[in-house]
């Protein structure tokens, strides 16, 4: 992921310390914004967060994936 990282955040939820891995829920949200209002375009962000969560989903997570989605309010 060459430089672009900032454009994608990763919230890992459901391990807990100690607790074994294939007790727990291993959930991952990812999302990656190429496009924003105020700041310039990034290049790799959305490709970025499909390859994170594709590697997410290989180690075991449930990915909910989301590019180049808009603010919530």
């Amino acid at each position: 992921m060459r430089g672009t990282w900032i454009g994608v955040v990763v919230l890992v939820a459901g391990l807990a310390v100690g607790m074994p891995a294939p007790a727990a829920k291993r959930v991952a949200l990812v999302i990656g914004n190429d496009a924003y209002a105020t700041l310039p375009d990034l290049n790799n962000a959305a490709k970025d967060a499909r390859d994170m969560a594709a590697k997410l989903r290989e180690l075991g997570f449930e990915v909910i994936l989301r590019t180049d989605i808009e603010q919530l309010d």
